[in-house]
């Protein structure tokens, strides 16, 4: 996406100091640049605990079109942070993107895979996948 678009890419991360080896790969593999956020007391936070975190670390950092996230992390791994994310941003979110069809100057295309069947859909910029 960053060479097609000629965009930049910062990757974040909430979690102890450890956390700061996922932000160098991150930066190894071409992001542009890490933010860790880390305090003791976001320690055991819950899905919207740590999804209004992220958010808030985005909005302070600049204006982002689309934010990618994972489904999986080291700890609770219930798959809810990046649609609790999307409504903290207010920003249209589609789960279960397995592959980029288009990056357009509105929006993105991508297909999404779904129990037993795939879809290709559209969102809107700004959105979170």
């Amino acid at each position: 996406m960053k060479r097609q678009t000629g965009g930049t890419v910062t990757v974040f991360s909430m979690g102890p100091d450890s956390a700061r080896s996922v932000l160098m790969d991150g930066v190894a593999r071409g992001a542009d640049r890490g933010v860790l956020i880390s305090d003791p007391a976001l320690s055991g936070a819950d899905v919207p605990a740590t999804a209004y975190t992220l958010a808030q670390a985005i909005k302070s950092t600049g204006q982002y079109p689309c934010v990618l996230t994972g489904n999986h992390t080291t700890d609770g791994d219930t798959g809810f942070v990046g649609a609790a994310l999307a409504q903290c941003l207010s920003y249209a979110y589609l789960s279960g993107v397995k592959s980029i069809v288009t990056i357009e100057e509105d929006g993105i295309t991508v297909i999404c895979e779904r129990t037993g069947y795939t879809l290709r859909m559209k969102a809107l910029f700004p959105c979170v996948i």
